[in-house]
């Protein structure tokens, strides 16, 4: 008579979640600016928020990597003004120019689903006041989600 056990897994795995664990790293974007951490799991969406006069204007965005490194790119893009920098192009449109400080942050957590992921950023690019939005136009049009009725027949 075989009795099932405890599983591997369920030894070696971890269910604390909801501990958030700074890297320690100085130019981690998400670590130094929010103190959310666990900025290395992969599969995530993000938002970028200015903390300018603007009110808090933020950017969604998505990416199968990791927050670390997506941060670091577009910190890196900000530095060196590169014309595709959404926080560069959002202190000419905002702020004349004037760089401003801002703040990254993991908004969710959606690993090996990238559609769902695309659906998620969608859906809160959508939901941002339209003068508090940082995504271009272009970008959160394509995201629009379609509603979907049911009618009784």
């Amino acid at each position: 008579d075989l009795k099932p056990g405890i599983k591997i897994k369920r030894i070696l795995q971890r269910n604390d979640t909801s501990k958030r664990r700074i890297c320690g790293d100085g130019r981690c974007f998400v670590c130094t600016t929010t103190q959310d951490g666990n900025c290395r799991k992969t599969g995530i969406t993000y938002a970028i928020r200015c903390n300018g006069d603007c009110g808090g204007s933020t950017y969604y965005g998505e990416t199968n990597g990791n927050a670390y490194t997506r941060g670091l790119e577009h910190m890196n893009d900000y530095k060196h003004e590169r014309t595709n920098s959404v926080m560069m192009k959002h202190c000419r449109k905002k702020h004349e120019g004037e760089r401003q400080q801002f703040e990254m942050r993991v908004t969710d957590y959606v690993r090996k689903d990238p559609t769902k992921r695309q659906i998620m950023e969608a859906i809160r690019i959508n939901r941002e006041v339209e003068d508090k939005r940082i995504n271009e136009r272009r970008e959160w049009i394509v995201g629009k989600i379609p509603a979907v009725r049911v009618t009784p027949q």
